[in-house]
């Protein structure tokens, strides 16, 4: 039964859970929660486990007597009643069985990573590989591998309303701690919630969606990491430097009429503000989730924005459709805001579905390429701007934040207001004039119907 001794195994450890159960056949429920077949190294000792599971299964007691008897009838190799006698010699003590178990699952994660790494070697050494392909294994393989798999223990109703109770209790006695604010009134960013924020171009989603939402939530001291996929952190810095002055972004884009005082006093506003800035452009969605945990450890990081959904990547090229694709990304990314306890916003393209209905209003059958992105999603708001469409000057300045999905509370409709330089963004909670945001000029938006190239989407 012994093999290579320098792969990482533990063959006493083995027994002594195996050994365990056949002393306390009771203790099979605790252990098949806490490890699979797999983690045993030894294949007699995976066998023989698989087999106390389907004994359990079939409400067997996995007793000594009961499991010889099934051994009969599905001999393992090895096996027979002298080596289950051994092995209730090794388990005698049933207290340290999840330490025990931990330490085997350990050990099953090192033996993966040598796999792993032999067969990052061998695409590594194959001259015909693609490195954006290698890359795309190698992390996706070791996050599979080292992802936690002890899942908590279910706990009882009177404990969980205990722990409510407590959190109503803190949430009465601190009113403005609610969840993270977006700076419209009828939207709230909750922890562990995966929020999409849809849009046809050029319907203000990075600026509302990006620079407002992250704005509010840095203000209001919760630090905010931002994966920029589509805009350089230049680009995207001088959209906040835009809000935050009430200045044109293309004026500061293209260095004119420029105030330095403004300048200086942004330079400062922003030293002081959490707001974090990843421009890497074609991340996967391993490597977001590997630098979201880093952030979140380091800079206590509460809330993420991904823009956008569309250029991330979830598989390797030639690997399933796009459709499978986006459902592994939104499945991950609620995972990472389940895991970090945090909200996490990503923005995402709407099909042109919406341009050839009368009402222009996007619905959630226009989320573009998947309906794993409405199926993960915990809200999902997506922006109109009936301007783009009209032209008409009581349209102008004027947009709406449609909340077609919400998992915690109603669904609502909030108007914002905005310059047509996006230089200043708010709701009707805030402004009662809607003339505060108004243009005497209306802007011409021939330019920018019908765009699809979405890396030249202006907002």
């Amino acid at each position: 039964m012994e093999k290579n001794n320098n792969i990482p195994h533990d063959l006493d450890i083995e027994k002594t859970v195996l050994g365990t159960i056949l002393n306390f056949p009771d203790m099979i429920y605790d252990i098949s929660d806490l490890i699979e077949p797999k983690v045993f190294y030894a294949p007699s000792h995976v066998k023989l486990f698989d087999l106390m599971l389907t004994m359990m299964q079939k409400s067997i007691s996995c007793d000594l007597t009961t499991v010889f008897s099934e051994l009969n009838k599905a001999p393992v190799d090895g096996v027979d009643e002298i080596y289950l006698s051994e092995l209730m010699d090794k388990g005698f003590v049933r207290h340290y069985v999840e330490h025990h178990c931990l330490i085997l699952k350990q050990l099953k994660i090192k033996r993966d990573l040598i796999i792993t790494s032999k067969q990052i070697e061998t695409m590594a050494l194959n001259p015909i590989c693609d490195i954006e392909d290698l890359i795309d294994f190698s992390q996706k393989a070791i996050f599979e591998n080292t992802v936690d798999e002890i899942r908590s223990e279910p706990e009882h109703i009177g404990t969980i309303t205990e722990k409510t109770i407590d959190e109503i209790e803190y949430k009465v006695k601190n009113p403005d701690k609610k969840g993270i604010p977006s700076g419209f009134k009828n939207i709230t960013w909750h922890d562990s919630d995966l929020n999409i924020i849809a849009a046809r171009p050029a319907m203000g989603k990075t600026f509302v969606g990006v620079v407002k939402f992250a704005m509010e939530a840095a203000m209001y001291g919760v630090p905010a990491l931002i994966f920029s996929l589509e805009m350089s952190k230049v680009q995207i810095s001088q959209r906040f430097m835009a809000l935050q002055q009430e200045s044109n972004s293309n004026d500061l884009r293209n260095g004119k009429n420029i105030n330095w005082d403004k300048i200086e006093n942004s330079q400062a506003y922003f030293n002081n503000l959490p707001i974090y800035v990843d421009d890497n452009a074609g991340l996967t969605v391993w490597q977001i989730v590997s630098k979201a945990r880093k952030m979140h450890i380091r800079h206590k990081i509460g809330i993420i924005f991904v823009d956008y959904i569309g250029l991330v990547s979830g598989l390797s090229k030639n690997v399933g459709t796009r459709d499978q694709e986006l459902g592994v990304i939104s499945r991950t990314l609620k995972k990472l805001a389940k895991d970090l306890n945090v909200p996490v916003i990503a923005l995402s393209q709407l099909n042109r579905g919406v341009e050839q209905r009368q009402d222009k209003r996007p619905l959630l059958s226009d989320l573009r390429e998947s309906g794993n992105i409405e199926q993960d999603a915990d809200a999902v708001y997506m922006l109109y701007r009936a301007f783009y469409y009209t032209e008409h000057t009581e349209d102008l300045g004027k947009g709406e934040i449609i909340c077609r999905k919400n998992r915690h509370g109603e669904l609502s409709t909030t108007t914002f207001y905005h310059k047509s330089d996006w230089s200043k963004i708010s709701s009707d909670d805030t402004y009662s004039s809607e003339s505060l945001f108004k243009e005497s000029k209306p802007q011409n938006n021939d330019n920018i119907k019908q765009n699809d190239n979405f890396e030249d989407d202006p907002f």
